[in-house]
């Protein structure tokens, strides 16, 4: 009987696999006993598929590499593969061992993505045998932690310098999730807070991350327990950026305890720190319409920003959130004039760094400014821009902004029916990104006849 890889075909399809390859069931073996032990990894089924295939490479690299594969959640690209295995020194070995190892049907090379898969039952039987070499499994887990925090400081940071790459972040997704979940459950904290602060930006504007609040809880309990007060005022103000959001009394009062506390220790962080923390007490004011204390916390964030003496591009994008800011209070005071002329200051501000995603929400209050005036052209060629763009880079909340904002004009000059439809759609998206106060507002929009 020649050499049978099980992982060449799925477990839906075991009938037709015995069948083929001829296994014999005069041991006793009932069918669904065999059935049963195809699902798992360690079973004696799953072993006299895969043994003749593995026992023949252990030791070589072909072994070490599909160990390595199987520690990946998500199919990975080879570089990332060969990284883990430790073979990157020698790139013959590794396209060689990828070879034997889809030539014995172990993996498999998508040609589209040009990852390696390999089925569940495969995975599993190679985790069982990773599970079997402790010293190899430590160096590859360290290895894999390793390539996602390069991989994350390449594409990942502030969305001002890095949001054109945060499309590679997005294929990489499960595997930099298990990453986190991995370097937790071992306790390494330094691992779990610089991959967090580098991908902070990407989980909260362009993906759909539940459980953000819980990270964020988590980095600061242990940066507290550490003593790292920096680290610990970086996570206060990220927790309470969601909390705001939010935007409910709870969220609201929460944010307020916290970011008290984090004012308490600011001199532990530098100045941009301190100027992230300022406009967070100003946006939280903003939410709570206390508009004295917004202006007050913007005065001391732009006096920090100055006196942090930044580069040109970085005092931009410090600067930028104080115009910013001021003109959402002054279009709360329905202060329009001034509304538009400081959006439209922060738009030139932001162009000069490439800030497509301030540009891009600048660009939304134009157009409801243009709404609240009755100028119905400006406002659809507005929103028509705005959304394309919010599409195209998969801003999830500002998409839903935009949606919002359609609905408004809409409801105002074109169809009722569409404008429930934008409301509809604007509710669910502020729902699944947890802006509870959007979601109830856009509510009153959805009264239609």
């Amino acid at each position: 009987m020649k050499t049978l890889a099980c992982s060449t075909i799925a477990l839906g399809e075991s009938l037709s696999l015995l069948s083929t390859h001829s296994v014999k069931f005069s041991s006793g073996y009932s069918l669904k006993f065999v059935l049963e032990q195809l699902a798992s990894a360690t079973g004696d089924v799953a072993r006299f598929c895969f043994e003749k295939s593995v026992q023949g490479m252990k030791g070589e690299p072909s072994h070490k590499l599909l160990m390595s594969l199987a520690i990946f959640p998500d199919a990975p690209i080879q570089g990332a593969v060969a990284e883990v295995a430790g073979l990157t020194s020698d790139p013959d070995s590794v396209s060689n061992g990828l070879v034997r190892l889809q030539q014995l049907s172990l993996v498999n090379l998508n040609p589209e993505t040009k990852r390696y898969e390999m089925l569940s039952l495969t995975r599993e039987y190679a985790l069982a045998q990773l599970a079997a070499y402790p010293d190899f499994e430590r160096e590859a887990r360290m290895r894999w932690v390793r390539w996602y925090l390069d991989f994350a400081y390449s594409y990942g940071g502030e969305d001002w310098e890095k949001w054109i790459h945060y499309n590679r972040l997005k294929e990489e997704e499960g595997n930099l999730r298990a990453v986190l979940y991995w370097c937790k459950n071992q306790d390494h904290y330094a691992e779990v807070r610089d991959l967090w602060l580098l991908l902070n930006h990407y989980a909260n504007l362009y993906a759909y991350w539940d459980d953000r609040l819980d990270w964020l809880q988590w980095l600061i309990e242990q940066s507290e327990r550490r003593g790292e007060w920096s680290s610990l005022v970086k996570f206060m103000i990220r927790k309470t950026w969601l909390l705001i959001r939010e935007c409910s009394p709870q969220s609201l009062t929460q944010a307020d305890e916290i970011l008290q506390r984090a004012w308490v220790l600011r001199d532990r962080a530098d100045s941009c720190v301190q100027a992230d923390l300022a406009e967070s007490m100003a946006r939280l004011r903003i939410r709570q319409n206390n508009y004295t204390d917004a202006h007050h916390w913007l005065i001391v964030e732009e006096k920090l920003v100055i006196d942090a003496n930044l580069d040109e591009r970085q005092h931009i994008r410090y600067f930028i959130p104080v115009l910013y800011h001021r003109a959402e209070i002054f279009y709360s005071e329905g202060e329009y004039f001034s509304t538009k002329k400081l959006f439209q200051d922060v738009m030139k501000s932001a162009e000069k760094i490439n800030w497509h995603r301030v540009i891009n929400s600048a660009q939304n209050w134009l157009a409801d400014i243009a709404i609240e005036q009755g100028d119905r052209d400006e406002a659809q060629k507005l929103l028509i821009q705005g959304l394309t763009v919010a599409e195209s880079s998969n801003n999830k909340r500002r998409l839903a902004r935009y949606q919002r904002s359609l609905a408004r004009w809409e409801r105002r000059w074109g169809s009722v029916q569409k404008a429930c439809q934008l409301s509809t759609q604007a509710i669910n998206s502020f729902e699944r990104l947890g802006m509870t106060r959007d979601a109830q507002e856009m509510q009153t929009l959805l009264d239609c006849p």
